[in-house]
């Protein structure tokens, strides 16, 4: 493909950007691509601080889009984005880039924290590295002290521009050397950097530590859960059974929930005594003959424990603290509390890294299917000069119908009273309607539900079961990545997939499922002290929050613009969620359907197209609006 044409603008100084002629990473760009290049590359080219917000239907190719108009105009660019599947996506798009365009010199680095790197010196996660901690790293540059120097290749230059070498003869530490790139600047005209990494270390290294210096264009992918990553990043949370175990005594919180003024209080001891610990576990480290685990365990404990400080230390500055006490059991059911601290707004805390971003007339770019306008965000933006762009991916509607079933209204209240026979429902429609390779995810919203589920469909259908428990830690269950992946190599074998928490993120493209349930419309609950707050705030914050999680589950399905999927909903309460006038991608072919005969006849209408579609291998004509209701 041809590079896209170039045009030149002055910024204040007078000198011309850096606008490259860069060939596309694919061979072709897709029709809703093409429809928006132009005005996007023109505002990309802007010299000014600016903000970019591309809303995007499933398969319209935002990544793609964003690394190349980013990389046209920018030398750096971080992708910034929560999940792995995400990340490797765009550095396979990086690299297809850096093909494309010989003539220009690509980095791509991928960062994560120090967990992911092995110790050169013991060859073990660098996450328990003992000379990190103190700062002594044999393999790191000479006296380096965390935050103080910039670093590079063979060299690292500190803040009163002393430059220093790294430690003669030492193997060189790949946590230092990877960070080494991606704080150092990049000068070169024909060398285009891509860095990516995860949200919640790009947001912790930047509030905490202020390593991550600004760059060119930040692209943050799943931009819509920009407030939900930044309230976690500062989140300050431990158990009594933690803090027992990191100062070897029993340690107990306040009996009830604390204000403010007493939170801060009791913020500030518990500083102090981690504090004191920390430098007690230097010493001992330097000064004390200890066991391999023995010398592990306390770098473990002392590690937390600086990061628990730094958090603290920002909480302690703030004014809009919501602490509360969430009661957990021991499996020999003894009882213990964890103190949870959340702030309740962190909209300077992203105008802070726009701030950052645009330093030098940069660019914030904020990317996702279910993006909120930008007066529904609340977050600053308007602060900056912006455009919100809309991109469709121009497949068929007729695909990816959605049916509600009418008549269950459900609530928190009632849901114990209507779940069973939801899952009643649901089995007889796997046992007597769905065929026996059709592989079904179950969308069960809560971990009760989806126990009860997993019980009733394993005792009665003969369909492999598999089961993420979001936030069941005494289960010893396999994690979500490791469950999804079991459930995509079983494809065309039946399998049913309950999960209360996989709702983003993870693809059930083609054959891996070709029917979900949405059991329960996906409200928060106002058991949450922090969702109570912000309603207090605003009343529609919830059905902002659940109307965009509604779209993201109706999304796994299609990803790709042959792939078809049906999605059953057994909620009327998702009507107040349905947005009026133009209607998002996933809300254009809505159906109300008024027995469960009705939704068992659409369904099996729905498997005989499929199961033609699939005989001919010709993608045909699949809707809801064609099947006659009550016949």
């Amino acid at each position: 493909m041809k590079p896209y044409p170039v045009t030149q603008w002055k910024n204040d100084c007078g000198d011309r950007m850096n606008v490259k002629e860069l060939k596309f990473p694919h061979d072709t760009m897709r029709k809703g691509q093409r429809e928006i290049m132009d005005e996007l590359n023109e505002f990309m080219e802007r010299p000014v601080k600016k903000v970019v917000m591309l809303r995007a239907e499933t398969g319209f190719g935002k990544t793609a889009t964003a690394i190349y108009a980013s990389a046209r105009v920018a030398n750096r660019i971080f992708y910034v984005a929560p999940r792995k599947n995400l990340r490797e996506q765009a550095e396979m798009t990086a690299r297809l880039l850096a093909e494309k365009n010989p003539e220009y010199e690509f980095e791509i680095i991928t960062l994560f924290g120090r967990n992911n790197y092995l110790c050169v010196e013991t060859g073990e996660t660098a996450d328990t590295c003992i000379n990190s901690m103190i700062y002594r790293c044999p393999a790191a540059p000479t006296n380096v002290k965390k935050g103080a120097e910039i670093y590079y290749e063979d060299i690292y230059i500190t803040r009163d521009g002393t430059i220093r070498g790294f430690t003669p003869g030492a193997p060189y530490c790949e946590y230092y050397r990877t960070k080494a790139k991606v704080v150092s600047m990049n000068n070169n005209p024909k060398k285009i950097q891509i860095i990516i990494l995860t949200t919640a270390y790009f947001i912790s290294e930047f509030i905490y530590s202020r390593e991550i210096t600004p760059a060119d264009i930040v692209i943050l992918d799943e931009a819509h859960n920009i407030e939900h990553e930044l309230v976690n990043a500062v989140k300050f949370e431990i158990s009594e059974r933690a803090l027992s175990s990191i100062f070897r005594e029993k340690y107990t919180f306040p009996k009830r929930a604390v204000e403010e003024d007493e939170l801060k209080v009791v913020l500030g001891q518990l500083r102090i005594e981690l504090e004191r610990y920390v430098e007690d576990a230097k010493t001992q480290l330097q000064t004390t003959y200890m066991t391999k685990r023995e010398q592990e365990r306390l770098i473990r404990n002392a590690m937390r424990a600086m990061r628990l400080i730094s958090i603290i230390e920002y909480l302690l500055k703030r004014n809009d603290l919501i602490p509360d006490f969430i009661e957990k059991r021991t499996k020999g059911g003894e009882t213990y509390k964890i103190l949870r601290v959340r702030v309740l707004n962190v909209d300077d805390i992203f105008k802070e890294m726009i701030n950052a971003t645009t330093a030098k007339d940069g660019t914030m770019f904020l990317m996702s299917a279910t993006l909120p306008e930008k007066d529904e965000m609340g977050l600053g933006i308007d602060a900056f000069e912006n455009k919100y762009f809309v991109g469709k991916s121009g497949w068929k509607k007729s695909r990816r119908p959605v049916i509600i079933l009418k008549g269950n209204r459900i609530n928190y209240a009632n849901q114990d009273d209507i779940m069973p026979t939801v899952l009643e429902q649901i089995i007889y429609l796997l046992n007597e309607v769905i065929p026996e390779n059709w592989n079904v995810v179950i969308h069960s919203h809560t971990i009760k539900n989806t126990k009860m589920f997993e019980a009733g469909i394993s005792s009665q259908t003969t369909r492999t079961v598999l089961t993420h428990r979001m936030g069941d830690t005494n289960t010893g269950e396999e994690k979500a990545d490791v469950v999804l992946s079991r459930f995509k190599e079983l494809k065309n074998t039946g399998a049913v997939l309950i999960s209360p928490s996989m709702t983003e993120g993870v693809s059930f493209d083609d054959d891996i499922c070709r029917l979900q349930f949405i059991v329960k419309a996906p409200f928060p609950s106002m058991n949450d002290v922090w969702i109570k707050k912000k309603t207090e705030q605003d009343k529609n914050f919830p059905k902002k929050i659940a109307r965009i999680t509604l779209e993201q589950m109706i999304g796994r399905i299609i990803r790709n613009e042959n792939d078809y999927g049906l999605t059953v909903i057994f909620d009327t309460a998702v009507a107040m969620l349905l947005p009026k006038g133009e209607k998002p991608f996933a809300f254009q072919n809505v159906k109300f359907v008024n027995t469960f005969s009705d939704v068992a006849k659409i369904i099996k209408k729905f498997v005989e197209i499929g199961a033609e579609e699939n005989k001919t291998k010709t993608p045909t004509l699949i809707s809801s609006v064609r099947i006659k209701i009550g016949a």
